[in-house]
């Protein structure tokens, strides 16, 4: 069976930053060995987009921004 996971690739796209976002359609072992990044980043190459890439899943996007946050809150307080 497959799953729908969002993927969000950051990457260069005319000489500036940008984001890529893509729905991938993948079953549990391909999940399990990180086919959806392996698509997301052709699709966002296909597209236009140039390394540097890094590709994450929307919901590991959200953590990610909450983890800075809160690393930035501390060290703040220090």
């Amino acid at each position: 069976m497959k799953q729908c996971i969002k993927v969000i690739v950051i990457a260069i796209n005319d000489g500036s930053g940008h984001v890529f976002t893509t729905p991938v359609e993948v079953t549990d072992d391909e999940y399990c060995n990180g086919e959806h990044f392996r698509i997301a980043v052709t699709r966002a190459t296909d597209a236009g987009f140039v390394s540097p890439m890094l590709a994450l899943e929307a919901d590991d996007l959200v953590r990610l921004l909450k983890d800075i946050s809160a690393s930035a809150r501390r060290n703040a307080m220090h």
